[in-house]
């Protein structure tokens, strides 16, 4: 079995022990009003704003993630982050900021219907989510590198992401930091973030799913530092 019924009960033991290690942290006055970092996530819980510092992982491959760790899958992730950093931190700054996970079955229901994500947003107001990229101290939408063969200039169409929690195994270790992914574009129950993905499958098509590219005005190179921005949608 591969998600537990004590889903949520895990997700509150999480909160716990994290709101005890931020609490330590905010009872400094001095640090009262700075954002809480862990590795190499920052949180701002005022501008409910999650900053993750990443790299590129290819440059023009078939994606499936978003975002992994860096002995996870990164040949068919955009971008990865090192060892340090684990999913289950990046679930926690999602619940930290207030949060609602989707149960993942939602979400590929809600996928399927054709107004899908109006209907998803209307249920689950606080697990919508923009993601931005910074690169070059510019702000750049993840549109101008992942490309989805099935619909023309894929460019102007905004991404948008589902909070959905992640899943734990049967001995209660959670599956993000065994499998390293963080963010799925090719949604993974394991992964605490996905994209609300209606296509199909980029290895059963190959006019399906998303490819790595970029503008010809954009220099990128593997292993690149870019900023990953996290906001709840305002939509």
């Amino acid at each position: 079995m591969g998600i537990l019924p004590l889903k949520i009960m895990k997700y509150l033991i999480l909160i716990i022990f994290f709101t005890v290690f931020t609490n330590q942290i905010l009872a400094k006055p001095s640090l009262k009003h700075e954002t809480i970092k862990i590795n190499n996530i920052s949180i701002n819980k005022q501008t409910s704003e999650i900053q993750i510092k990443a790299s590129f992982a290819v440059k023009h491959d078939i994606l499936e993630y978003f975002l992994v760790g860096e002995e996870g899958k990164t040949y068919e992730s955009a971008f990865k982050v090192d060892s340090k950093t684990k999913g289950s931190e990046l679930n926690f700054a999602l619940l930290l900021i207030g949060s609602e996970p989707v149960p993942f079955a939602e979400l590929m229901k809600y996928q399927k219907m054709t107004n899908g994500l109006q209907q998803l947003k209307h249920k689950y107001p606080n697990s919508i989510f923009n993601i931005n990229l910074y690169l070059y101290d510019t702000q750049l939408s993840p549109a101008l590198f992942l490309r989805n063969r099935e619909i023309k200039d894929y460019q102007n169409k905004n991404l948008t992401w589902v909070y959905t929690g992640g899943c734990f195994s049967t001995n209660n270790k959670y599956m993000a930091d065994i499998d390293f992914c963080y963010i799925g574009i090719w949604p993974d129950s394991s992964a605490p973030l996905n994209l609300f993905n209606t296509g199909q499958n980029p290895y059963q098509n190959e006019n399906a799913g998303f490819i790595m590219t970029h503008p010809s005005d954009i220099d990128i190179s593997i292993d690149q530092k870019i900023l990953i921005i996290i906001k709840k949608s305002k939509e």
